[in-house]
């Protein structure tokens, strides 16, 4: 683990948020997470993942607070039955 200065790499961003290298990796490659690639390394800045973690814990708790008593919408094939509706969804 490593940090330079203000920046952490790939080994102390994944102890810091507590997940394994190949996790960041992944998030990464799919460009869902901060970080400056510095010849073949990453670099990270501690404020910029904390931003990167709330954010996406703000976003966990709107999902979870969908108000239960909303139907699910769901359409196609194994769709969902709510009330009111017949075996075809409608």
């Amino acid at each position: 683990m490593a940090i330079h200065g203000k920046y952490m790499d790939v080994d102390a961003v994944s102890a810091y948020l507590g997940v394994h290298k190949s996790t960041i990796y992944r998030l990464l490659k799919r460009d869902d997470f901060p970080g400056a690639r510095v010849g073949a390394d990453w670099r990270f800045k501690a404020e910029s993942v904390d931003r990167w973690f709330l954010e996406r814990e703000r976003g966990s708790r709107r999902a979870k607070t969908r108000d239960s008593s909303e139907p699910l919408q769901r359409k196609g094939p194994g769709a969902i039955a709510t009330s009111g509706s017949d075996s075809n969804g409608r």
